[in-house]
């Protein structure tokens, strides 16, 4: 992986993501469509402070579409060339893609992340579940890698000691930033004369709608097949200690009785043997250690699982005991 300078990148802060009721309109429009197919596409814009202003995206290719090499690099170029020509923003300020019931913290959304931030001061990636948009919440959020994350990334330094010395965990992976829907004053007038004259009915009992059964399975299930790839990663973890650890009993086995060689030898006037085998021997071969960042990112999708299924549970239970109240009155 080529050299980057993380802590120059590092320096630049992204405190909320402003992004145009359009853009968001397009972001759902182009999920949708592709559902249960996962999508992505560019964010364009601008940066000013520390804020990131979202004014335009477009698609990507499908994956699935036969594309040659560098073929949808030259469509983004295209794209943003032509938005350019009829002045509109083609700074690019991240990109965008659709996820199923949160499942989206994947090595290639790290690698893509990564690359964007490396090259890019300010971007971020902004995720969009249709599934869950689709219970009535707007599941639309942005996130960053952490600088302590993209320094061990850009070494991709993942052994067991080193990412237990770099005090990294499952909650350093990401930030979320917040989002903030802005609308033109047209569309804000246009909005407000909708409500005043009632063309858009007001739903009356939705907010008092109950969670339903198979939303929460679904949150469970995905919740347990997490768990399942996580504990897989740790069983690989402690496979690996019992080889290391056999090994190197192996290892001060054959140097007792290489010490006991030598002493023989040096009764008998012969030159020593060396006491450290030869790497090409299996036996003082390194043992490989596994990545870490599988852990980290099963860990960090864990968390992620749990404060999704804690809100909608906590929902339900709140709606619960205000309906209890009203019947008991």
């Amino acid at each position: 992986m080529a050299s980057i300078d993380v802590d120059e990148i590092g320096d630049t802060r992204v405190d909320t993501v402003q992004i145009d009721g359009v853009v968001v309109m397009k972001i759902i429009k182009h999920c949708k469509e592709k559902t249960p197919e996962l999508v992505t596409g560019q964010l364009l814009g601008l940066d000013v402070g520390s804020n990131l202003e979202v004014t335009n995206c477009f698609p990507f290719p499908d994956v699935n579409e036969a594309l040659e090499e560098g073929e949808g690099e030259e469509y983004q170029m295209e794209m943003m060339r032509c938005l350019r020509d009829v002045n509109v923003d083609s700074n690019t300020v991240g990109w965008y893609q659709s996820t199923y019931m949160g499942s989206f913290m994947k090595p290639g959304m790290i690698e893509s992340q990564f690359h964007y931030q490396a090259n890019i001061r300010k971007c971020v990636v902004v995720v969009y579940d249709p599934v869950k948009s689709g219970q009535g919440h707007l599941a639309l959020q942005a996130f960053r890698l952490t600088n302590k994350f993209m320094k061990l990334f850009q070494d991709q330094a993942f052994s067991p000691d080193i990412v237990t010395a770099s005090g990294i965990s499952h909650g350093d992976l990401f930030e979320e930033i917040p989002i903030k829907i802005h609308n033109s004053q047209l569309i804000n007038a246009m909005l407000h004369d909708l409500d005043h004259r009632q063309v858009v009915p007001k739903p009356e009992f939705a907010r008092l709608a109950m969670t339903s059964n198979t939303r929460l399975e679904k949150s469970l299930e995905v919740l347990i097949d997490e768990s399942e790839e996580l504990i897989g990663e740790h069983h690989k973890l402690q496979y690996y200690h019992r080889a290391l650890q056999r090994q190197q009993q192996q290892q001060q086995k054959w140097i007792q009785q290489r010490k006991l060689e030598n002493a023989k030898r040096r009764r008998n006037g012969e030159s020593e043997l060396p006491e450290k085998g030869d790497e090409s021997d299996p036996l003082w071969k390194p043992i490989p250690p596994p990545s870490q960042l599988d852990s980290l990112l099963h860990q960090s999708q864990l968390g992620y699982f749990c404060d999704q299924t804690n809100q909608l549970v906590g929902a339900s239970l709140n709606k619960h005991y205000m309906l209890s109240s009203l019947h008991k009155d």
